[in-house]
């Protein structure tokens, strides 16, 4: 039927529009936890081209912001401020921090497995940091490792 065609064409349209919203909708309402390295820009960033224009505050940004993603983490503020360990590293960039890390990983017997096919990254994709799937995988290693560092469980 040629309506219903146009109704389809039209929903397709508006999904297309829609396009990656759907996808931070559905983050925002799993309320899961979300882990980042140095991320407040990239909150700005979501929130200015997703949600609406930036609060003049940073009250009102951080008040509306947790409202949508009330569990973020952010590791160079745990780094930085020693709130999961005291251990002190000489850098807080996400790269150094992931090779201390993984040298102490090794030097502890500590295995942090990925959830993906392979085990470590370096196995099957470009390494270089500001590659966005190497920073995430850099930014869970370092969680992970604060987590264990602190004796909090990891649940699978």
């Amino acid at each position: 039927d040629i309506q219903a065609f146009k109704q389809k064409k039209i929903q397709q349209a508006v999904d297309k529009a829609i396009g990656f919203r759907k996808v931070i909708d559905i983050i925002s309402k799993s309320k899961k936890p979300i882990a980042g390295h140095n991320m407040l820009f990239d909150l700005m960033f979501i929130y200015e081209h997703f949600f609406e224009t930036l609060p003049v505050t940073f009250f009102e940004f951080y008040t509306k912001m947790s409202a949508k993603f009330p569990h973020l983490i952010d590791t160079k503020y745990l780094t930085h401020f020693g709130i999961l360990s005291n251990t002190i590293y000489s850098s807080t960039t996400l790269q150094d921090l992931y090779t201390e890390m993984k040298r102490s990983q090794q030097q502890q017997r500590l295995i942090i497995r990925s959830m993906s096919l392979f085990n470590q990254p370096e196995d099957k994709i470009n390494t270089k940091a500001h590659n966005a799937g190497y920073d995430s995988w850099m930014t869970g290693f370092v969680l992970a490792h604060h987590l264990y560092k602190s004796n909090i469980p990891i649940q699978s």
